[in-house]
């Protein structure tokens, strides 16, 4: 193939050896797989190269005229700056780790023809040099909620917080922690945040805690606590689990394994430590000593580290819910959560937390089958995850429509008989403890009944799942899960 010079009007062909061009020198070629691909479409294969009988004819005739067809007028002129320039000896940076997996040997013998030189020219003219370094691609990270969930696409304030919610959580947990052990003077402040306050010791031997506004501390520590082992088991290593273990690919799916599988282990901790108080209540297997003997203001130090870490929990729930991408039942998640905090903070106050510890117990153990359930349809036991809905469904009917309105039914016939509306003082002190009035009962089955009146909607959209299931579909919350349905079925056909 001839190499065709244009210089204005004027072409000048400039015949080769042979239709190839045999470019050998102590060069190495770093190309792109269309590079590659030129390469080998122009060169000849042994078969026709053997077959060839003649020598190709040279475009020139031996009386000197130009035996082209094609007119020259015809060819498209190129202007001298974009002619073959002559390889260049490539620097060491050529042969950097970018350009490892493509290079060819560093004494080979390259056959191209011209038109291929060319094309290779043209097509690096933005750099206009081979040796130009090319952009090493990235190595896809590990896939993070930071990443995939609700806050990176709200923006603002919220996607701020939470990238950065695990270094500022442990920041100041250690802050606190190693301001206790090292710093004296600051004791007095970290002790309330690290140790239950108001700790009593009676005549008898007893060790009992009272409630007081330091209390406020305790409860703002742990509400740090949590949020720091949330984000470091949702958004890492549950995260790595479901991708790693049970091969999840969707990330959406994965952020609802990773936030399940974290309410599972929370609820199940949870529910152990009330269910171990509770066996050694007094209140285990009589409704009426929930209100006998009121107020209880002589609370156990296990008792008041449970109500504590309860409420804290709680009020680190709101944040979150607040704080990541908001569901379909974001407003009733949200309303039950207030009223729940308001419920926790109320009996604190009035001493009422004996019926706050049973009704803590009975959330959490139904919470526990439904996060099992969700687990499991997430890593594909569809069948494990059907039965285990069944157990969550007669769990939530049994306890959270029937413990819980014969509570309520106690709270509001049981407490204006063994409770009169007056108050109440230390038998041994004569201090003030609290008075009980028409407006605090009020107020308490009010809140009582208005979280019963949440759990009956949630009872109605968990029906319409159990219709589906008798129809033949698979078992899935629709309080939450509907917007995974699509995504979730699509990555099971993949699998």
């Amino acid at each position: 193939m001839a190499t065709l010079l244009h210089n204005g009007p004027e072409s000048t062909i400039v015949p080769p050896a042979s239709s190839h061009q045999i470019v050998e020198d102590d060069i190495a070629i770093a190309g792109t797989d269309q590079d590659s691909s030129a390469l080998s479409s122009s060169v000849p294969s042994s078969s026709s190269s053997s077959s060839a009988s003649s020598p190709p004819a040279s475009p020139i005739s031996a009386n000197g005229e130009s035996t082209l067809t094609t007119p020259l007028q015809s060819l498209p002129t190129t202007d001298s700056s974009t002619a073959l320039p002559l390889p260049k000896k490539p620097t060491e940076d050529v042969f950097a780790e970018p350009f490892a997996p493509n290079l060819i040997s560093k004494r080979s013998t390259v056959i191209v023809d011209s038109q291929t030189l060319n094309d290779n020219n043209n097509h690096n003219t933005n750099s206009n040099n081979i040796n130009t370094p090319v952009q090493k691609p990235t190595t896809p990270q590990a896939p993070s909620l930071r990443n995939i969930r609700g806050p990176a696409s709200r923006g603002g304030i919220s996607e701020y917080i939470h990238k950065r919610q695990l270094k500022a959580s442990l920041f100041l947990i250690a802050f606190v922690i190693i301001s206790h052990l090292f710093v004296p003077p600051l004791r007095s402040f970290t002790s309330k945040c690290l140790l239950i306050s108001y700790v009593t010791t009676s005549s008898d031997g007893s060790v009992y805690t009272s409630i007081g506004p330091d209390d406020v501390y305790f409860v703002t520590f742990w509400i740090v606590v949590l949020t720091f082992l949330r984000a470091l088991f949702v958004d890492n290593w549950l995260i790595l689990m479901a991708r790693q273990v049970f091969g999840i690919k969707s990330f959406k799916i994965t952020a609802r394994f990773a936030e399940q599988s974290y309410a599972l282990i929370t609820y199940g901790s949870f529910f152990a430590w009330g269910a171990v108080l509770l066996s050694h209540s007094p209140y285990l297997t009589s409704v009426q000593e929930l209100w006998r003997g009121w107020p209880h203001n002589k609370i156990s130090i296990q008792m008041k580290a449970f109500y504590l870490v309860q409420l804290a929990s709680w009020l680190q729930q709101i944040y979150v819910i607040n704080i990541e991408e908001r569901r379909k039942d974001h407003y009733q998640m949200f309303t039950h959560h207030i009223v729940t905090c308001a419920l926790i903070i109320g009996s604190y106050y009035y001493y009422f937390t004996r019926v706050g510890h049973v009704i803590l117990v009975l959330m959490d153990a139904v919470d526990i089958a439904l996060a099992l359930a969700k687990v499991l349809r997430y890593t594909g036991f569809q069948r494990a995850c059907d039965a285990t809905f069944v157990v969550f469904l007669f769990s939530w009917i049994v306890l959270r429509h029937g413990l819980y309105n014969y509570i309520l039914y106690s709270a509001y016939t049981d407490v204006p008989r063994l409770l009169p509306p007056k108050c109440y003082y230390d038998e041994a002190t004569g201090e003030l403890i609290r008075c009980f009035t028409k407006s605090a009962y009020y107020t308490f089955v009010g809140l009582l009944a208005i979280l019963q009146g949440i759990t009956i909607i949630w009872l109605y959209m968990i029906i319409r799942v159990l219709i589906r299931m008798l129809l033949g579909d698979s078992a899935v919350d629709s309080r939450s899960d509907e917007d995974t349905d699509t995504e979730h079925e699509k990555e099971k056909k993949e699998k």
